[in-house]
């Protein structure tokens, strides 16, 4: 278990740089392929076909409090708070009560296409989709970092770690209903790859001298081959309990051998309302559904509570520099104390659900200049360890037909500030897009933490650094071919083509010529004749 949250934990500092589900500062973002994902209604200018690897590639990541409060520079190496150079009352004056809130949401298009079929749209995609989170309370850092001369008595509830990847196979439609209403769905085939869920609802500890008593309750899910969940016999309690720090990445996982974990379904709602011609109103709810995980190990904490005996020589903190051995020195103390009874359940399914999220926006153009538009949008994700919610306004502007930007600003109930910034350049085959929804304002410089990051398996792959603040953000890109013609113009209206007309030539009165010595018997004047099927 050590392992895996040593580099859970290491990959979140490395990822978070660069790095929440669906991109929010596109949201209006004119000419943008990818907005039914965010809101089945929404409909792009043409078809498409997604470039496998490069069509779109997105990564969610976010923390609070910030790596400031948990990283520190000492004598020119960053270390951890649980350095011993690290004081205590410098570190609990940086924390300052706070909790400890982490996600990262990878998402990768495999395939996608999206085509017009009359006056519905359609879309097909294939995705390999990712959600990791994690929650810890204030008093788990007092307890690594000042141990009983804080107090005698610590409250570890709502601790969670999570982890789930699956692949999403999806199809999606959307079409109009009259002249101001447009409605969209998309089902969604899944397939379980790994799933682990530890969920600590209770964990009070009360520290004595010789013994520490804890009364916990809890539960752990793990389905999957891609994870090893090894069990031991435990003398005091009598019974089979979790061996926690020797959970691992399975070592010989054979891929022909491989069965998916588990099968579900999923679906997305969304409608867009225009009223006039200068407003919209949208809403989706979307991920609505779940996986039916089988159980590879699950198992739950005594139904009583009980004792640990600490070492005489146990200790949280560490003289070392390295990132790695101080995070695992702590999950390593942590793990010996906690009991989890294995139950035999193997083979058995449990439905857990999808986090799911909804999304209401406002759209206002500019009457004098329809290629200007102010956005209001309302975002909440129930996520498995936390529930996120923002409110971002956006700025969106299509200098031409085929070119797009956006800028936004955001506040969460994380307590962080994003400010975010999209474009997208669709000039006729290609369309290629950037974005993203937070951009951090000061940095730990990578070469900082290179010497503590050297005994792990990666770097970080970004040269700028890492964001010290509390940090929430998202970042997109992908490339898309256009098919077909278009239906749609930049504002996603419906598109009609202009076509001119020249008309015919609007012709004097011509007088007739008579031979000499002629009567004229009708002195009116003759004129071409204006019925359309004259030939003349």
């Amino acid at each position: 278990m050590k392992k895996i949250i040593t580099t859970l934990a290491a990959a979140l500092i490395a990822t978070a740089a660069v790095s929440a589900q669906g991109l929010e500062t596109a949201y209006y973002l004119d000419g943008y392929t990818f907005g039914y994902r965010l809101n089945p209604s929404f409909m792009s200018e043409r078809g498409f076909f997604a470039l496998p690897g490069v069509s779109r590639l997105s990564i969610g990541a976010g923390y609070t409090p910030g790596l400031e409060n948990i990283l520190f520079v000492k004598d020119g190496k960053t270390v951890t708070f649980l350095n011993t150079n690290v004081t205590k009352e410098e570190f609990t004056s940086k924390m300052k009560g706070s909790d400890l809130k982490v996600h990262l949401t990878p998402d990768i298009n495999i395939l996608a296409l999206g085509f017009w079929n009359g006056d519905a749209f359609h879309t097909f995609d294939v995705s390999l989709k990712a959600n990791m989170a994690g929650a810890s309370p204030y008093d788990l850092f007092r307890l690594l970092k000042c141990g009983t001369e804080a107090s005698d008595v610590f409250d570890l509830s709502s601790n969670r770690v999570h982890g789930s990847a699956y692949l999403e196979a999806a199809f999606s439609s959307a079409f109009d209903v009259g002249d101001n209403l447009s409605i969209g769905y998309r089902i969604k085939g899944l397939a379980g790859l790994q799933y682990i869920d530890l969920n600590l609802s209770k964990m009070d500890l009360n520290l004595g001298r010789e013994k520490w008593e804890i009364a916990a309750s809890g539960d752990m899910f793990v389905s999957g081959d891609f994870l090893k969940v090894p069990g031991k016999y435990d003398e005091e309690l009598g019974k089979r309990v979790v061996d926690v720090e020797n959970i691992e990445p399975t070592s010989d996982f054979d891929i022909h051998r491989f069965r998916p974990a588990g099968y579900g379904g999923a679906v997305d709602i969304g409608a867009t309302w225009r009223p006039f011609d200068f407003l919209s109103v949208s809403g989706a709810v979307l991920d609505l559904g779940g996986i039916s995980w089988k159980t590879t190990a699950y198992a739950q904490t005594p139904d009583m509570a009980y004792t640990y005996t600490p070492a005489e020589d146990m200790s949280f903190e560490t003289a070392s520099e390295s990132i790695s051995d101080q995070i695992t020195n702590a999950t390593s103390a942590l793990s010996s104390m906690l009991y989890m009874e294995m139950k035999e359940e193997n083979g058995k399914g449990q439905f857990k659900m999808l986090p799911w999220s909804a999304n209401v926006g406002v759209n206002l153009r500019a009457p004098f200049y329809d290629r200007i538009s102010l956005g209001l949008l309302g975002v909440h994700r129930h996520g498995p360890a936390f529930n996120y919610n923002s409110a971002r306004a956006s700025l969106n502007w299509s200098l031409f037909k085929w070119f797009s930007i956006s800028g936004s600003v955001a506040k969460d109930n994380l307590k962080t500030t994003s400010y975010g910034g999209a474009i997208n350049f669709h000039p006729g085959l290609l369309n290629i897009f950037l974005g993203f929804d937070s951009i951090p304002t000061t940095v730990i410089p990578v070469k900082a933490i290179d010497d503590a990051l050297a005994d792990l398996p990666f770097k970080i792959p970004f040269a700028v650094g890492i964001p010290k603040s509390r940090f929430n953000t998202g970042i997109f890109f992908g490339v898309t071919l256009s098919m077909g013609q278009r239906h749609r113009d930049f504002a996603g209206r419906r598109y009609v083509k202009k076509v001119e007309t020249e008309s015919l030539p609007s012709l004097e009165p011509m007088e007739m010529i008579v031979p000499e010595g002629e009567e004229v018997k009708n002195s009116e004047p003759l004129t071409t004749p204006t019925s359309p099927d004259t030939n003349y």
